[in-house]
């Protein structure tokens, strides 16, 4: 077998061809020879379509969604770096919920070896938001009655600690380790049993955030009868 006039040899595979037109020669024990024309053409060039930046919450998800302009069948493999984060590193759509802005950057390769790289730069606003009323009456009407902290559920894992403390300074209550907007476990009003007398407060809670920070934040609330 000879290619394009090239020293005949037994090998019958000729790879790692560029594209164009070629002359394929076979040559008999009989003397006999054949020729034959081939184009080898070039294999499409694999484009990627991805959004170049995201803003998230801290704690949320973002959806990602690759497109490329080859049939899924001609894929060979598609593979993400970093993996943190995601729920799939293999997979043209994705989501993705970082604690920390990151640049993503997505491989894909056809069947036929070319390659294209995408990039996405997903922002992580790490704003630490949580929300104290700053007046309460407990009366018991079932409005307002209880002091509590309040955060979003995706981005707070628990209040680690809440304190009150009268303006004097005396604690007059705490409680550990709840979750945000719990009413259950949150300040009604009185101390060692006694309904206390209107006045102002002064509280402090510490914040445990999903990314594993911690915040102490502080206020005053209003206790009205």
């Amino acid at each position: 077998y000879s290619l394009n006039n090239s020293q005949p040899a037994a090998q019958n595979q000729f790879t790692n061809l560029v594209p164009g037109t070629y002359i394929v020669d076979v040559l008999g024990d009989n003397g006999c020879n054949a020729s034959a024309v081939v184009v080898v053409e070039a294999p499409d060039l694999v484009e990627i379509s991805l959004e170049p930046t995201a803003t998230i919450n801290l704690g949320y998800s973002y959806q990602i969604d690759a497109t490329v302009n080859i049939p899924d069948t001609e894929i060979a493999s598609v593979s993400w770096t970093p993996s943190t984060g995601l729920d799939c590193d293999t997979c043209l759509n994705t989501e993705a919920t970082p604690f920390n802005t990151t640049q993503y950057q997505v491989l894909v390769v056809s069947d036929a070896g070319c390659e294209a790289r995408g990039n996405l730069q997903l922002i992580v606003d790490k704003t630490r938001k949580i929300y104290a009323p700053n007046i309460f009456s407990p009366n018991e009407n079932g409005n307002n009655d209880v002091f509590t902290i309040f955060a979003d559920p995706f981005t707070v894992v628990k209040i680690k600690s809440l304190q009150v403390y009268s303006r004097w300074g005396e604690q007059v209550f705490e409680q550990k380790d709840f979750t945000a907007g719990d009413i259950a476990t949150g300040w009604d009003g009185t101390f060692k049993g006694q309904k206390l007398n209107p006045g102002v407060f002064v509280w402090q809670a510490v914040v445990e955030f999903v990314d594993g920070k911690e915040e102490l934040f502080t206020g005053d609330v209003t206790l009205q009868r």
